[in-house]
């Protein structure tokens, strides 16, 4: 699914994870600024309000125009064209979303307790959020759109590059050991917070808790079982099992 090293001790590298996704919006100054910042807001907020409702075809320029109570014009003025609105919402969405977990994971000095409130905030995701649906409903568009799918590649090459970065300042740390991967644990640790969020969405009921110590474990080489469980589905192994 990171604000790639707390201490920024690494020139260069994203300081936000906003950043590192495309579609990001530049940053402004002045009254001026505010004031098409918060028409930027509202055309963004319509957008995003019209996928959650009517799926990812209801998004036209006259559709959001009226959903956001501005004229068409502005939207050109401010996005330049309908596909780099969609960008950008989805760039908010992502950092709505993702924010919480990576900031857990990238801010402090503890990568597991940070890996823990990542986790935690897991819990928190609700299943008809308007964010959560827009999120689903990209996959699924990624899926039939070639543009989407680049868009989608890029936004998860920056999650990618966010998380190793929170990795290999654990090992600096000395708290994950040196001979991790780094790039190829984040690329399934990414994939596992995306999933986990996935099946989070189906099942509110999913046991994140016993999720989160399994993957403490396997991050520290020495997965094990909750006390008292064997192996199997909570029985032992028949004799003779390899």
């Amino acid at each position: 699914m990171l604000k790639a090293l707390a201490q920024h001790d690494q020139p260069g590298r994203p300081a936000s994870l906003a950043e590192v996704l495309p579609g990001a919006p530049a940053a402004h100054s002045g009254a001026a600024s505010a004031r098409g910042a918060q028409t930027r807001a509202r055309i963004i907020e319509a957008t995003l309000a019209l996928i959650a409702e009517s799926g990812w075809k209801s998004v036209t320029t006259r559709s959001v125009a009226d959903k956001a109570g501005v004229n068409g014009a502005l939207i050109h003025y401010h996005f330049g064209s309908k596909k780099a609105l969609l960008a950008e919402a989805l760039s908010a969405v992502l950092t709505n979303e993702l924010s919480g977990p990576t900031d857990a994971l990238a801010t402090g000095n503890d990568f597991e307790a940070g890996l823990r409130s990542a986790m935690d905030y897991l819990k928190t995701l609700e299943r008809r959020s308007t964010n959560m649906v827009v999120f689903t409903e990209a996959l699924v568009q990624a899926t039939r759109d070639e543009g989407m799918r680049s868009w989608m590649r890029d936004a998860v090459h920056g999650f990618h590059a966010f998380t190793e970065d929170a990795l290999s300042a654990a090992q600096a740390r000395g708290q994950l050991a040196p001979s991790l991967d780094s790039r190829g644990t984040a690329l399934i640790l990414t994939a596992l917070l995306d999933g986990l969020v996935l099946h989070r969405l189906v099942d509110p009921e999913l046991d994140l808790d016993r999720a989160t110590e399994a993957l403490v474990a396997l991050l520290h080489g020495h997965p094990t079982l909750p006390p008292g469980e064997e192996t199997g589905l909570g029985q032992p192994p028949t004799k003779g099992a390899s």
